[in-house]
């Protein structure tokens, strides 16, 4: 055909069209073998083009272009078109009049948006010609997205500028050999070509450039740049790039609002100092080159991960940031001051917010800022903080505090404080008067009053451990409106406020002069130093408070007025729960988890404490030194207890225990929870009852009851039976082979309790067709086991695929297979290769797992999951040369044991090459490496859990002391 007429044609959309080269392929003379899309196309009315996917296309017009006219198109979109290697000719360019929307990307071979070769006929190149030192203008154009062209070098080559007037926003990205937008050989430059070279633009307000490995924005005369109307800046991963603006351009920004700035690696300011542009222009910045930069309508300021920054502009007189409302600086290594100056104000040291001024200022955030020494020194009255509601502080390792106390005075409005991973922090507010005489006069005079932030609610302290007090000398601190409190990892911190109070003696609560009325969470975990909690006087009403690892704490309650929910865990030297003292708990859920010392829930009489029969739920796990929950006494005022779960307290004997009777006291032997309605008791070995014999324990609406594996609880009294639904009892009364010290069920469980003998005389006790029967054996309470499978036991387990050893004070290895089982190769069938899982528990002299293990070894080819847990003699947990022989271990979880330095350790020149898919290592004060060696600190797992091990250096940030009281603590189905 001749061509194609489409006069009318006002929208033009092709999609995923890969064939399509042009609209009319012809034997035209005018062409060779490239054929444009627009091939003898005429359209006059076109408003929108969008073309996407074409991959067979090369051009879209060449040669002669009168059939075209673009002067009504608005709207250009270009993706995908990976052989196209420029859009319009010069003539077609200056035809585009209307066109307003201009969106390039994904085109991999586009070089140039506008071509400067001539083409068309012989009036239209000497038209061309003409003009081909004249610039470009889009009048119209308000909109222009290049993104992802990796071969595009420039807007257009060998023209003399290009006017951008109306263009409202610019977004530019991943274009790796794009550095200006016209490459000249113009005298005014040297080598280096800034990007908006001869563009001129009024009107932009939204300016994104990212993954552009620009050298400059601006350099030279800036005549053509007016960004009076810019009101949004954003600029990420530009390494070339060592500063942002000059002087003269930066006092244009008089609309900018939104700046941020990320990622890249050369960028040392953002305002340049050097003079660059003609005489006048220089002239004019010489003259206000001391004088202050002004941001007056900039509210959010960004800049994160710039590894060369140093300051905003250097040799300034101060920035003024009087409508900043979000500030969030991170990852600066080298910054320490905004405004580095030499004033004779101040020494070496320069504060960050050095001659900032800011009034509006409502978030700030800090993190990654290693040379960062103070944020305020000296007068303050630049820095007005009254708005301030939201501040968080982040890895800041030279910063020692953050306020000074004028300051302090200031945060009215505070809301959140967060505050964490600070090395050398030592308090929040700082006593030390600095400012000017009069602002010094004025905090002295306060010196000895409180610390008032009537607004905080959420306060985060975590893993400071130089931290030693909010403020020191001060006479009290009032958080009225706190909600939430978290402190964590401060070993140092013993007391918010430190004073020589005659009050208290050596012993400081943590809540020393600190008032408090209601907190809806409460969580203070591994405070390594604190010893008390709450100073009698203080009585504030909490929602829910966990206390964990906190190693010193003597008592959890001293002064609590109404607690709703409780829980504690992991105190080492926590040996009363309550120590009350005519004060007035009112807990609903209580749970103790993991107190090793713990004698007491209640040490004092309960008559006295009528609130105390608002608890509904208690929970006590892992106190291996209780030896009962309730005296009867106690027991009688709990009348509002629902659930008692009682799980792993080794020397348990009773739930209730018998209290001496006063002389006159009529005696009432009937224990009644009249609302108990689930009882659950696991893992007790020397429980024998619910009360003593003399009383009768009734529960007349309990309908669940679970009792496993408390081998010496004989039955539940009858009368607690009455409405019972479901009931779960195992390992209690069940079938007996030679005496109840060991015991069998149909399931194929063994259970031995209590054995005193030798390993070898108990081994011999059993029968040896019954063993064939056992899948799961576990072994507790003996007191005097030395070692607990035997080469010969190992050949007569043929089954056994679990084994648990538990409270065996005496046990010092679980397999000392010294005769060599499993070793003979060819005898691998004949002898138990079937262990899948392996846990011990409560072995405090256990110094070896396996002893006297062949590489030969067979037997624990299958072993899959290993738990450790409260072993606190052991050392490491397996040798190389047994490690290697695990080939199917998949899960490993060491926790709570004491001495553990690694986790493999090495006898040999052996060389490890296991690998594990899951490890879980959890509160391991000594250990340094995985193993062998101390600087083998990698995991092999493809997942890792490392949490509470201080001196490894794979140990997670965060401490999670969430607890669900309804969990079964590792009570597992199998388990029964």
């Amino acid at each position: 055909m001749n061509g194609i007429e489409l006069l009318q044609l006002n929208k033009l959309k092709f999609h995923g069209i890969p064939k399509l080269s042009s609209f009319c392929n012809s034997l035209d003379s005018n062409y060779d073998t490239i054929q444009p899309l627009f091939n003898k196309v005429a359209f006059s009315a076109l408003k929108t083009l969008e073309l996407w996917d074409m991959p067979a296309l090369t051009h879209l017009w060449k040669g002669p272009t009168q059939l075209v006219q673009l002067r009504n198109l608005t709207f250009l979109t270009l993706e995908r078109c990976d052989k196209l290697e420029s859009m319009f000719s010069l003539s077609i360019a200056r035809d585009l009049m209307q066109l307003e929307i201009l969106h390039v990307s994904d085109c991999h071979k586009l070089e140039v948006l506008i071509s400067s070769e001539e083409e068309g006929d012989e009036n239209e190149i000497a038209s061309t010609t003409t003009e081909a030192t004249d610039k470009i203008v889009f009048p119209k154009l308000v909109d222009l997205y290049l993104h992802y062209l990796p071969t595009f070098t420039a807007i257009c080559k060998a023209m003399n500028g290009i006017e951008l007037l109306q263009l409202k926003e610019l977004k530019l990205s991943r274009m790796p050999k794009l550095n200006s937008f016209f490459n000249t050989s113009d005298s005014n430059y040297d080598t280096i070509q800034p990007l908006f070279n001869k563009v001129a633009f009024s009107a932009l307000k939204t300016l994104e450039l990212w993954d552009m490995p620009l050298t400059h924005l601006w350099k030279g005369p800036t005549q053509l740049v007016q960004l009076r109307n810019l009101t949004f800046l954003k600029l990420e991963r530009c390494d070339k790039l060592e500063s942002m603006f000059s002087l003269s351009i930066a006092r244009d920004l008089m609309q900018l609002e939104i700046l941020r700035v990320s990622d890249c690696r050369k960028l040392e300011v953002l305002i340049s100092s050097e003079e660059e542009g003609d005489e006048n222009e220089m002239a004019s910045t010489t003259t206000e080159a001391t004088d202050k930069i002004v941001f007056p309508k900039l509210e959010d300021l960004y800049l994160h991960d710039l590894p060369s920054f140093t300051a905003i502009c250097k040799a300034m007189n101060g920035i003024e940031l009087l409508q900043l409302n979000k500030l969030k600086l991170g990852r600066m290594p080298k910054l320490n001051s905004f405004c580095y100056t030499l004033d004779s104000n101040y020494d070496a040291i320069q504060p960050l917010f050095n001659k900032v001024a800011f009034s509006a200022l409502k978030t700030l955030e800090l993190w990654d800022m290693p040379a960062l020494t103070h944020l305020w020194k000296g007068p303050t009255q630049l820095v007005q903080l009254r708005s301030l509601t939201f501040l968080k502080l982040e890895r800041c390792d030279k910063l020692e505090s953050m306020f000074s106390l004028s300051i302090t005075r200031d945060l009215m409005q505070l809301e959140i404080l967060r505050v964490s991973d600070c090395r050398k922090l030592e308090v929040l507010i700082s006593s030390e008067q600095e400012g000017d005489e009069n602002e010094i006069a004025s905090t002295t005079t306060e010196a000895t009053d409180k610390i008032v932030f009537p607004e905080l609610v959420d306060l985060y302290l975590h893993r400071l451990p130089s931290f030693t007090a909010i403020c020191k000398a001060m006479n009290g601190i009032e958080l009225l409106q706190l909600k939430k409190l978290k402190l964590s990892r401060m070993p140092k911190l013993n007391s918010f406020c430190n004073t020589s109070d005659s009050n208290y003696d050596t012993i400081q609560p943590l809540f020393n002069k600190v008032k408090l009325i209601t907190i809806e969470e409460l969580v203070i975990s591994g405070m390594d130093n604190v010893i008390e909690i709450w100073p009698r006087e203080l009585q504030p009403k909490v929602g829910r408070m966990s206390i964990s690892h906190c190693h010193k704490l003597l008592n959890i309650l001293k002064g609590m007025q109404s607690i709703e929910r409780l829980i504690v865990g992991y105190c080492q030297s926590v040996e009363v729960a309550f120590d009350l003292e005519g004060i007035d708990p009112t807990s609903t859920e209580l749970a103790l988890l993991y107190l090793p010392k713990l004698t007491h829930v209640w040490k004092n009489n309960l008559l006295r404490i009528p609130s105390v029969q608002n608890l509904t739920s208690l929970t006590v796990v892992g106190c291996s030194s209780l030896r009962y929950i309730f005296s009867s006494s106690q027991a009688k005022l709990l009348v509002k207890l629902q659930k008692i779960s009682v799980v792993e307290c080794g020397v348990l004997e009773a739930i209730v225990n018998e209290e001496p009777k006063v002389d006159d006291e009529v005696a009432t032997n009937i224990i009644m929870f009249p609302q108990l309605n689930s009882l659950k008791l696991c893992h007790l070995p020397n429980l024998k009852s619910l009360c003593p014999q003399a009383y009768t324990f009734e529960g007349s609406f309990i309908k669940k009851i679970k009792v496993i594996n408390c081998p010496n609880m004989r039955a539940i009294p009858s009368a607690s039976q009455r409405n019972v639904r479901e009931v779960e009892f195992f390992n209690s009364a069940q079938h007996h082979l030679l005496d109840t010290k060991f015991s069998l069920s149909t399931e194929g469980m063994l259970d031995v309790t209590g054995i005193d003998e030798p390993t070898e005389i108990w081994h011999n006790q059993l029968e040896v067709g019954c063993l064939d029967k056992v899948r799961f054996m576990r072994v507790q309470c003996c007191g005097k086991l030395s070692s607990v499978v035997s080469a010969k036991l190992m050949q007569r387990l043929h089954n056994i695929q679990r084994l648990e050893v538990w409270w065996c004070d005496s046990l010092e290895m679980i397999f000392d297979l010294q005769e060599g089982v499993c070793a003979d190769v060819a005898e691998k069938e004949t002898f138990p290769n079937e262990l899948i899982v392996l846990k011990l528990k409560y072995l405090p002299k256990l110094t070896h797992i396996w002893k006297n293990i062949s590489q030969q070894t067979h037997c624990f080819e299958n072993l899959r999951f290993l738990r450790v847990q409260c072993c606190d003699n052991l050392r490491y947990i397996f040798t190389i040369s047994m490690a290697n022989v695990l080939v199917n271990l998949d899960d490993l979880t060491v926790e709570h044991c004491e001495k553990v330095e690694k986790i493999v350790t090495r006898e040999n020149d052996e060389i490890f090459s296991r690998r594990i898919y899951f490890v879980k290592l959890i509160n391991l004060p000594s250990l340094v490496c995985f193993g062998p060696d101390v600087n083998n600190t990698e995991i092999p797992a493809g997942r890792t859990s490392v949490r509470l091990c201080p001196k490894f250096p794979g140990n997670e940030d965060e401490v999670s002391f969430e607890i669900d009281s309804d969990s079964d603590f590792d009570i597992d189905d199998d388990d029964n």
